[in-house]
């Protein structure tokens, strides 16, 4: 009654293949690992460029608040002296 999820793979594969032959499965098996390593390759140049924006996140937002902090002196100071 249910078919494997093999049969309707390569049922798939068949349709949209336009009945030219499919690729052998040595070769498709070749090609996932091949796009697994890239993927995980990609993954971990993501992970760090991500890492990297939140320390430059972080050494932004404490600049703004120095800059903000020495303004906000700048005005008092000037308000004194009026």
């Amino acid at each position: 009654m249910y078919r494997s999820m093999d049969t309707i793979h390569w049922k798939i594969l068949k349709e949209q293949s336009d009945n030219e032959k499919l690729p052998s499965m040595k070769y498709l098996k070749s090609k996932k690992e091949d796009l697994t390593a890239l993927k995980a390759s990609q993954y971990e140049t993501y992970q760090n460029l991500h890492r990297y924006e939140k320390e430059l996140k972080t050494v932004c937002t404490n600049v703004d608040m120095i800059l903000g902090k020495d303004h906000s002196m700048h005005t008092e100071k000037s308000q004194d002296i009026s």
